[in-house]
């Protein structure tokens, strides 16, 4: 039975702000320079790579953040796998957005759902994440040096369904993100991977 999610409840657990009361990066190739010793120097043209993902200026949607194409390239399946946007939901000065990837004939349920947070002003996000941790079973995985805060982890589920978490935090442009992805288990590399991309977006 799939778990039911509400976007309200899950905001004010990723983001623990007062409101609540009252959201695979490709490294250029390293290229050289240096002429060959036995010809003269000549000025050489780089060959196309693929930039890696920039920050989102203005975030106004979580499907963005991650791609259907791109989900499927990093876990290494070939399904067919669509973005569809849920609604937005207001958390006090910012807003909250929810992405599931949907099976497009309908036969499956959710293979994965994205939350993203963006809240004006300077609150570091890793109180928020350690209290999203606390719906982890453990141990709880954390991934430093990917964003200001990153981890995974297992989360308690009734049968099959998204038991996985990972979630990722940063201040950029004038705002606390947080991207939280509920998915299927799969390689602990996977988790690293995606966790990357959301801190590179964020």
């Amino acid at each position: 039975m799939h778990r039911s999610r509400g976007i309200l409840t899950t905001v004010c657990l990723l983001l623990a702000v007062t409101a609540c009361s009252s959201g695979t990066a490709t490294e250029p190739a390293p290229m050289s320079s240096t002429p060959s010793p036995s010809k003269p120097a000549s000025r050489t043209t780089p060959s196309p790579t693929t930039p890696p993902p920039a920050p989102i200026a203005k975030i106004t949607a979580a499907c963005p953040v991650l791609g259907a194409t791109e989900i499927l390239q990093v876990i290494g399946k070939s399904d067919d796998l669509v973005a569809n946007e849920g609604e937005s939901e207001r958390v006090g000065a910012g807003k909250a957005y929810r992405c599931a990837y949907e099976d497009p004939k309908g036969k499956y349920g959710k293979s994965a759902e994205l939350f993203v947070a963006a809240i004006p002003g300077n609150q570091p996000p890793r109180a928020t994440i350690d209290k999203l941790a606390k719906e982890c079973k453990q141990p709880v995985t954390q991934l430093p040096g990917i964003g200001e805060q990153a981890l995974w982890c297992e989360i308690p589920t009734d049968g099959p369904d998204l038991s996985i978490l990972v979630s990722v935090g940063k201040r950029s442009h004038g705002e606390t993100r947080v991207a939280t992805l509920y998915m299927y288990p799969t390689r602990p590399d996977v988790y690293a991977t995606l966790a990357k991309l959301f801190a590179d977006r964020l």
